[in-house]
């Protein structure tokens, strides 16, 4: 029968006070739990049951909606903490498991799991990964097939179409799905995000490409060009060096006439015609010396005759007014100045003069004509130019010098071209790069939209919600059978285009609305549509075999038929069928009844109830 819930035991957990209370299931058979409202029988089972194994209780209707409890929510009052410990079996492999939550006002809370299997007992890693695991079962899941919660009933044959395929999504598993649909929608839009951006980037690249290999090509022709003009360039150069190699040839034969011319020149230049002129000068300069002096000495022999020229013989004395005779004392000093003017006039000093001045003249003239001779002769001679043969050899250098530059220029567009050259080639690997990785993305992409169209709620989801529908169906109308003797049957038929499910139920062989049973009627076929619901989710792995029923479930059912249902139940394979009831006369129906009181302290007390 798969995992059986041995017992549960509950210590400070909601009606239940610090002494514990323990519920004995173990497979033995269906057990009412009866009692008073508010006395605690829900509590015990449903609540205590899954907070133990999920942190929160099962579901409350509140209203139009749910509530669970949880934190400290859960212990009772008066109590410091509470704890609930259910233990486990598996007949099959004779292992026994144990789960206990706490929850403490002051230290929090705290799960631990241990496994007695015939080795002996193993501690467990505690966590809510490891108990969905051993129940086969989340709590979304368990609260919908193993806890049958008030009035937490699935009305699947009067529910509307989204909650139908709800529920259809959530037994097949497709819900599960969602996450999945979005994850493959967001990997849809990521793969064509990337696809479109490969795309451009290629059709960049591509142009890229071809302005890469249009520059590539004028730099090749640049290259291939100045190549070509190289050749013309070093013929023109050795040219030059063969010119300027004659020219130095040339320089060098006219600068050896040179040397002979030179020393023409150099031989005339040293007979240059030379007079000393200094002994004429000298003459002349005491010549003019002599003239000036003579000059000086008749200037003052005749200003003396001037001034004795009244006293001369004839003449009336300026002092006496006598005429002064020829003989007289005073004719003597007139005579004597004359005579001293006639001497001092000396004719030899000009003649002298000019003889020193004639010879200093000839001298001077032939001493001129003698170097214009002299410079007519140099000028006869050829002119003596400046040395040709060194400036020939500089242009030889220089010619040499280009010749090797010319030889050993590097082609100024090989690196240009070279490059271009390379950046063409590595763009034409990144090109097919982006074309492969655009090719994977393009499959990529069609994957992705096949993943998001299988995954869409057209697609798979909605050929596993039809088989989770079939199981629906079967079970509905297997559940049918044993409520309504055999009279009834129910089918979900489809329309696919429309997303409709409908619901139709036989009776007696004829098919009626559901609104048209009556209210007993109704309530078979709705609790035999969610038992169908039950067993399909079941089916989907559920591990734990138990099926607790809370008293709504049975709602306008007599005691019998409430245990003709359990009795259904538990032949059809459920270890433990736990009927929740606050009527004490199901107990005479069911072959286990335990009852729960509130005791004198106030909290909630377990007994069984001997029914022989």
């Amino acid at each position: 029968m798969g995992l059986i819930v041995r017992d549960i035991t509950a210590t400070g957990f909601g009606s239940y006070g610090p002494r514990p209370q323990r519920l004995t299931l173990g497979g033995r058979g269906p057990v009412a739990i009866v009692g008073e409202n508010g006395a605690g029988k829900s509590t015990i089972v449903s609540k205590a049951l899954t907070w133990c194994l999920f942190g929160k209780t099962a579901p409350d209707r509140m209203g139009g909606g749910t509530k669970v409890l949880r934190g400290d929510a859960v212990i009772g009052d008066g109590c410091s903490a509470a704890e609930v410990t259910v233990r486990l079996t598996d007949d099959d492999t004779a292992t026994e498991y144990t789960i206990t939550r706490s929850k403490s006002r002051k230290k929090g809370g705290a799960l631990t799991m241990g496994r007695t299997d015939p080795s002996g007992a193993h501690d467990m890693d505690p966590s809510q990964e490891a108990i969905e695991g051993l129940i086969g079962a989340d709590y979304d899941t368990f609260t919908r097939t193993v806890v049958r919660g008030q009035g937490d009933v699935w009305a699947f044959a009067e529910a509307t179409d989204a909650k139908k395929r709800e529920v259809l999504d959530a037994i097949s598993g497709a819900a599960a799905l969602d996450d999945a649909h979005k994850r493959a929608t967001v990997a849809r839009k990521a793969a064509a995000a990337r696809h479109t951006d490969l795309t451009r980037r290629v059709a960049d690249m591509d142009r890229r490409g071809n302005d890469h290999r249009t520059r590539a090509a004028a730099m090749e022709s640049q290259h291939a060009t100045w190549e070509a003009e190289r050749e013309t360039r070093i013929k023109r150069a050795k040219a030059d060096v063969v010119t300027a190699t004659a020219a130095l040839v040339t320089a060098t034969a006219a600068d050896a006439g040179r040397a002979t011319l030179q020393a023409q020149h150099d031989t005339l230049k040293a007979s240059t015609p030379t007079l000393d002129l200094t002994p004429y000068r000298d003459a002349m300069s005491a010549a003019d010396d002599d003239m000036r002096a003579a000059t000086r000495t008749l200037d003052a022999a005749e200003a003396d005759l001037a001034r004795l020229e009244a006293l001369a013989p004839g003449e009336a004395c300026p002092t006496c007014g006598q005429t002064i005779a020829a003989d007289a004392p005073i004719a003597d000093n007139h005579n004597a100045a004359r005579d001293a003017v006639a001497a001092a006039q000396q004719p030899h000093v000009a003649i002298h003069r000019a003889a020193c001045w004639e010879a200093q003249h000839t001298a001077e003239a032939w001493l001129a004509d003698e170097q214009r001779k002299h410079r007519d002769a140099l000028l006869a001679l050829p002119r003596l130019g400046s040395e040709r043969e060194p400036v020939a050899r500089l242009s030889l250098d220089a010619a040499q010098k280009r010749l090797t530059t010319t030889e050993a220029a590097d082609n100024p567009f090989t690196v240009a071209w070279t490059e271009a050259t390379r950046q063409h080639r590595n763009l034409l690997r990144e090109v097919v790069m982006l074309r492969v990785m655009a090719t994977e993305a393009n499959r990529d992409l069609a994957k992705a939209e096949a993943w998001e169209s299988a995954l869409h709620p057209r697609g798979a989801r909605a050929h596993m919600a039809s088989a989770a529908l079939g199981a629906v169906e079967r079970g509905a109308c297997e559940w049918l059978t044993v409520l309504s003797d055999n009279r009834m049957a129910v089918e979900f038929p489809e329309d696919t285009e429309r997303e409709r499910i409908g619901t139709v139920v036989t009776m007696d062989g004829g098919e009626r609305d559901l609104l048209s049973y009556s209210g007993g009627e109704r309530r078979r076929v709705n609790m035999a549509v969610d038992l169908g619901v039950s067993s399909a989710f079941a089916r989907g792995g559920l591990a734990l075999s138990l099926l607790v029923m809370d008293e709504e479930v049975f709602s306008g059912m007599d005691e019998a038929g409430k245990a003709a249902v359990v009795h259904a139940l538990h032949g059809a394979g459920v270890a433990d069928v736990v009927v929740v009831d606050h009527d004490p006369r199901l107990s005479a129906v069911l072959p286990r009844c335990v009852e729960v009181v509130r005791g004198s302290d106030g909290y909630s007390e377990i007994r069984e109830v001997d029914n022989a």
